[in-house]
């Protein structure tokens, strides 16, 4: 049996970065790539009126992901701290298919990563005082 060529990841990775913004400009105080695996895949059927065809969506695992950083160097002042998410190493090509494998995995092709598919998110920081 031949293969066309194509890797499919079950997985999709996010970069999670907490960025400090004060008076010397934004700077990257730590990142973390952690992945969400392949849970499951649902066919949709159209609305009515809707057209023809049937859709796919792709669900993917809920995950926690920890990250424990430390601002060793941080200006004198007030300091804005925030995360961002985006989405990590992603390599998915789909050139050579024929129709309909090609528009089977075209979705796979779209995935992105920002806070309207991002379930929920916690970010917490806190000061330490000096002893």
């Amino acid at each position: 049996m031949g293969t066309l060529g194509i890797s499919i990841p079950l997985a999709v990775p996010a970069t999670f970065r907490i960025w400090r913004k004060g008076s010397t400009g934004t700077v990257l105080i730590s990142e973390k790539t952690d992945s969400s695996s392949l849970a499951g895949i649902s066919i949709l059927t159209p609305l009515t009126g809707a057209g023809t065809g049937l859709g796919v969506s792709i669900l993917f695992s809920r995950i926690t992901t920890s990250i424990h950083a430390v601002d060793t160097n941080p200006p004198l002042g007030e300091n804005e701290y925030f995360l961002t998410i985006d989405l990590g190493p992603f390599n998915l090509v789909l050139t050579g298919l024929t129709p309909p494998a090609d528009a089977a995995l075209a979705p796979l092709s779209t995935i992105d990563i920002d806070r309207t598919n991002v379930i929920s998110y916690t970010f917490t920081a806190s000061e330490i005082e000096a002893n």
